[in-house]
Protein backbone atom coordinates (compact mmCIF):
# COMPACT_ATOMS: atom_id res chain seq x y z
CA UNK A 1 0.00 0.00 0.00
CA UNK A 2 1.02 3.62 -0.55
CA UNK A 3 2.42 5.84 2.85
CA UNK A 4 0.54 8.83 1.51
CA UNK A 5 -2.75 6.35 1.66
CA UNK A 6 -2.06 4.94 5.19
CA UNK A 7 -1.76 8.68 6.71
CA UNK A 8 1.83 7.90 7.83
CA UNK A 9 4.05 11.40 8.73
CA UNK A 10 7.08 11.65 6.31
CA UNK A 11 10.30 10.75 7.97
CA UNK A 12 12.55 13.38 10.19
CA UNK A 13 15.21 13.38 7.70
CA UNK A 14 13.01 14.98 4.98
CA UNK A 15 12.02 18.03 7.05
CA UNK A 16 14.84 18.56 8.06
CA UNK A 17 16.32 18.15 4.48
CA UNK A 18 13.30 20.35 3.15
CA UNK A 19 14.46 22.88 5.78
CA UNK A 20 17.84 23.54 4.63
CA UNK A 21 16.66 23.87 1.32
CA UNK A 22 14.36 26.88 2.32
CA UNK A 23 17.72 28.17 4.47
CA UNK A 24 19.62 30.38 1.76
CA UNK A 25 16.09 31.70 0.36
CA UNK A 26 15.20 32.97 3.85
CA UNK A 27 18.86 34.17 4.37
CA UNK A 28 18.34 36.22 1.36
CA UNK A 29 15.13 38.17 1.89
CA UNK A 30 16.23 38.47 5.42
CA UNK A 31 19.48 40.20 3.74
CA UNK A 32 17.37 42.17 0.93
CA UNK A 33 14.95 43.59 4.05
CA UNK A 34 17.41 44.56 6.52
CA UNK A 35 19.27 46.67 3.60
CA UNK A 36 15.73 47.77 2.19
CA UNK A 37 15.62 49.45 6.01
CA UNK A 38 19.03 50.61 6.25
CA UNK A 39 18.73 52.80 2.69
CA UNK A 40 14.74 54.05 4.23
CA UNK A 41 16.74 55.28 7.11
CA UNK A 42 19.40 56.60 5.55
CA UNK A 43 17.62 58.51 3.37
CA UNK A 44 14.55 59.58 5.44
CA UNK A 45 16.60 62.84 6.51
CA UNK A 46 17.65 64.38 3.12
CA UNK A 47 13.93 63.58 2.18
CA UNK A 48 12.95 65.70 5.92
CA UNK A 49 15.61 68.36 4.98
CA UNK A 50 14.27 68.94 1.12
CA UNK A 51 10.87 69.24 2.48
CA UNK A 52 11.94 71.46 5.62
CA UNK A 53 13.90 73.50 2.73
CA UNK A 54 10.67 73.82 0.69
CA UNK A 55 8.55 75.41 3.33
CA UNK A 56 11.27 77.50 4.72
CA UNK A 57 13.19 78.75 0.79
CA UNK A 58 9.91 81.82 0.63
CA UNK A 59 10.56 82.90 3.76
CA UNK A 60 14.45 82.87 3.61
CA UNK A 61 14.53 84.49 0.21
CA UNK A 62 14.77 88.25 1.34
CA UNK A 63 17.27 88.07 4.28
CA UNK A 64 20.18 88.61 1.38
CA UNK A 65 18.34 92.03 0.92
CA UNK A 66 18.16 92.80 4.75
CA UNK A 67 21.42 91.65 5.42
CA UNK A 68 22.23 94.36 2.64
CA UNK A 69 20.19 96.91 4.07
CA UNK A 70 21.48 96.88 7.49
CA UNK A 71 24.96 96.01 6.60
CA UNK A 72 26.13 99.41 8.23
CA UNK A 73 24.43 99.09 11.57
CA UNK A 74 25.86 95.40 11.93
CA UNK A 75 29.35 96.80 11.26
CA UNK A 76 28.79 99.24 14.21
CA UNK A 77 27.06 96.47 16.83
CA UNK A 78 30.52 94.55 16.03
CA UNK A 79 32.61 96.86 17.09
CA UNK A 80 30.87 97.71 19.74
CA UNK A 81 30.42 94.71 21.12
CA UNK A 82 34.59 94.29 20.21
CA UNK A 83 35.19 97.28 22.47
CA UNK A 84 32.67 97.42 25.02
CA UNK A 85 32.91 93.21 25.66
CA UNK A 86 35.74 91.82 24.09
CA UNK A 87 38.45 93.86 24.85
CA UNK A 88 37.63 94.18 28.56
CA UNK A 89 37.10 90.27 28.73
CA UNK A 90 40.34 89.66 27.51
CA UNK A 91 41.74 92.42 30.07
CA UNK A 92 40.10 90.83 32.80
CA UNK A 93 41.15 87.06 31.75
CA UNK A 94 44.70 89.02 31.35
CA UNK A 95 44.91 90.25 34.99
CA UNK A 96 43.08 87.06 36.19
CA UNK A 97 46.11 85.17 34.88
CA UNK A 98 48.93 87.13 36.38
CA UNK A 99 46.50 86.83 39.84
CA UNK A 100 46.02 83.27 39.75
CA UNK A 101 49.27 82.20 41.61
CA UNK A 102 48.43 84.73 44.60
CA UNK A 103 44.90 83.77 44.73
CA UNK A 104 45.66 80.45 45.28
CA UNK A 105 48.16 81.23 47.70
CA UNK A 106 45.72 83.50 49.73
CA UNK A 107 42.84 80.73 49.34
CA UNK A 108 45.16 77.78 50.92
CA UNK A 109 46.06 80.11 53.63
CA UNK A 110 42.53 81.30 54.33
CA UNK A 111 41.39 77.20 54.57
CA UNK A 112 44.38 76.28 56.67
CA UNK A 113 43.95 79.38 58.71
CA UNK A 114 40.19 78.19 59.65
CA UNK A 115 40.65 74.62 59.88
CA UNK A 116 43.62 75.48 62.43
CA UNK A 117 41.29 77.77 64.29
CA UNK A 118 38.55 75.44 64.16
CA UNK A 119 40.56 72.78 65.92
CA UNK A 120 41.96 75.25 68.56
CA UNK A 121 38.47 75.77 69.67
CA UNK A 122 37.40 72.09 69.34
CA UNK A 123 40.92 71.47 72.02
CA UNK A 124 40.29 74.22 73.99
CA UNK A 125 36.43 72.98 74.69
CA UNK A 126 37.79 69.79 75.23
CA UNK A 127 40.49 70.68 77.89
CA UNK A 128 37.84 73.03 79.71
CA UNK A 129 35.67 70.52 79.64
CA UNK A 130 37.86 68.03 81.62
CA UNK A 131 39.67 70.36 83.66
CA UNK A 132 39.22 70.52 87.43
CA UNK A 133 37.36 73.69 88.11
CA UNK A 134 38.95 76.79 89.42
CA UNK A 135 38.03 76.25 93.19
CA UNK A 136 39.32 72.97 93.29
CA UNK A 137 42.93 74.17 92.42
CA UNK A 138 45.41 75.31 95.21
CA UNK A 139 45.61 78.80 96.21
CA UNK A 140 48.28 81.25 93.73
CA UNK A 141 51.87 81.44 94.97
CA UNK A 142 51.69 84.97 93.64
CA UNK A 143 49.35 86.03 96.44
CA UNK A 144 51.99 89.47 97.21
CA UNK A 145 49.90 92.50 96.39
CA UNK A 146 51.37 94.52 93.51
CA UNK A 147 51.07 98.02 94.67
CA UNK A 148 50.17 100.63 92.15
CA UNK A 149 48.69 98.29 90.12
CA UNK A 150 44.88 97.86 89.45
CA UNK A 151 43.33 94.82 87.59
CA UNK A 152 45.61 92.17 88.28
CA UNK A 153 44.77 88.71 87.29
CA UNK A 154 46.65 85.58 88.81
CA UNK A 155 46.65 82.16 86.78
CA UNK A 156 43.49 80.58 89.70
CA UNK A 157 41.37 83.48 88.95
CA UNK A 158 41.77 83.02 84.91
CA UNK A 159 41.20 79.75 85.24
CA UNK A 160 38.07 80.31 87.23
CA UNK A 161 36.69 82.44 85.20
CA UNK A 162 37.62 80.21 82.15
CA UNK A 163 35.09 77.56 83.61
CA UNK A 164 32.67 79.68 84.74
CA UNK A 165 32.06 81.44 80.96
CA UNK A 166 32.90 78.73 78.76
CA UNK A 167 30.23 75.92 78.24
CA UNK A 168 31.12 73.17 80.00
Amino acid sequence: MDPALQGTSPRRSEITGVLFQALPYLRASAAYGLSSLLSVMRSAPAVVLSAGNLLIQPIAAPLPIFAYIFAPVIIVLQVLLGVVVYAPLRGIAFVSGIFYPLYVFLGVACITGGLLGFCARILTRGLARYLPPAHHLPPSSNETEVVGRKNTLDVATVQYLLSRYLPA
